[in-house]
């Protein structure tokens, strides 16, 4: 697991349903310093909760994330991170927070790209979720 994936998954989005949170992410670029690092993802975290034996999504976020790492034995712990503005201001916000590279990667006006991502970071995290909960997901039936 990447370590921003694991940072995340504890400090993006709290729990709504009482279920637990799993996060899938890319790397759109990042910035080494000494004993620390500033990582620029897209991150898609979402909360799964058993209910019944039978796991449901609840709370989802996606979007990309600046997460601050500092060096920890042999890899990084994260530290905090940033989150761009929600609303009409979102894109200005993302190109002050965001590096040009990172931005290019973001499938920004690229329907196939941001859906193809979207789809295979939730079948990431549910495979998490099912890992960890030993159940399997919730069928339209189930609703």
């Amino acid at each position: 697991m990447l370590a921003s994936e694991e940072y995340l998954a504890h400090n993006l989005i709290s729990p709504s349903f009482g279920g637990k949170v799993f996060c899938a992410a890319e790397y759109l670029a990042m910035k080494d310093e000494s004993n620390s690092a500033k990582t620029y993802v897209w991150a898609l975290c979402s909360e799964y909760y058993d209910k019944g034996g039978a796991l449901y999504q609840g709370t989802a976020v996606s979007e990309p994330v600046l997460v601050y790492l500092i060096a920890y034995g042999d890899g990084y712990i994260g530290t905090g991170h940033v989150e761009p503005v929600s609303g009409e201001d979102w894109l200005e916000d993302v190109q002050t927070k965001f590096p040009p590279n990172a931005i290019e990667k973001m499938c920004l006006n690229q329907i196939e790209c941001y859906n193809e991502r979207a789809s295979r970071f939730e079948e990431i995290s549910k495979q998490k979720a099912e890992l960890f909960f030993q159940v399997p997901i919730a069928t339209s039936a189930d609703y």
